[in-house]
């Protein structure tokens, strides 16, 4: 039986391995004095089949010593975490109101977003509801130049071409327009495309989120002042939690 890794608890390197394709599951708990909850999330050390083949030791090796960085920028681990930088700097927008603009990286080959004054608006726009595609675009050139909306119903305009940026074969931009036409047709690679990379890392946090919150969590009981801890499930009676208080003379 193959063994699962140690417990990953941030939520955003997480959904970049299971977008990788490597198998995962969550265990959810809730420690009894604070109320926190806690996310942890294991996974198998190889990909599934149908994934492109990987071992997780590698691929989180490469990432914690900067070579996928340098090697490899267009690593799809990368790609994600760019989306997830991109969308968290998109839901500050939407929910404080903090303008993002979208600026280069080193060598030009990638943008980011950054507190400040949103990017002129071209001559072309698209609008869109899908902040995790604008959020993936944005990594690639495509920057978002106004929101509106409110709730769940936000509206983003984006650029309908990209900035220029620096390819292996020199400067290129990307056609925002196609990409969301064919995204919604269901016709890019999933594996090979730097949109598709970041896009599909957003989804898998989107279902890893999704998951904690159905899940039942198991409540972290520990004695005062002792490593003596138990752990019950978060739908156990009154009963039993009552018990285990009693065993460890909480009141």
């Amino acid at each position: 039986m193959e063994a699962w890794s140690a417990p990953e608890r941030n939520t955003q390197i997480a959904a970049c391995f299971a977008a990788l394709g490597f198998p995962c599951r969550i265990e959810k708990q809730i420690d009894a004095a604070t109320g926190h909850t806690t996310a942890s999330f294991f996974f198998r050390t190889h990909t599934a089949p149908g994934f492109p083949p990987a071992t997780l030791s590698a691929i989180r090796q490469s990432y914690d010593s900067g070579d996928m960085e340098r090697d490899t920028p267009h690593h799809p681990l990368l790609m994600g975490m760019r989306a997830m930088h991109n969308l968290n700097a998109l839901m500050d927008w939407m929910k404080q109101g903090r303008q993002q603009r979208l600026v280069t990286t080193a060598q030009r080959q990638f943008t980011i977003y950054k507190p400040g004054d949103a990017n002129v608006q071209e001559s072309v726009m698209v609008d869109t509801g899908d902040i995790d595609a604008c959020a993936a675009l944005a990594s690639i050139g495509v920057p978002v130049c106004s929101i509106d909306g409110y709730g769940n119903n936000h509206r983003f305009r984006i650029s309908a071409m990209g900035i220029d940026l620096m390819g292996t074969h020199g400067t290129y931009n990307v056609d925002a327009a196609q990409l969301l036409k064919e995204l919604r047709a269901g016709t890019l690679d999933e594996f090979d495309d730097d949109f598709m990379a970041g896009y599909n890392a957003l989804k898998a946090r989107r279902d890893l989120l999704g998951a904690v919150k159905s899940q039942r969590a198991s409540v972290l009981i520990q004695k005062p002042g002792s490593m003596r801890r138990a752990y019950v499930m978060e739908n156990a009676t009154g009963t039993m939690m009552d018990k285990v208080k009693r065993h460890f003379k909480i009141a």
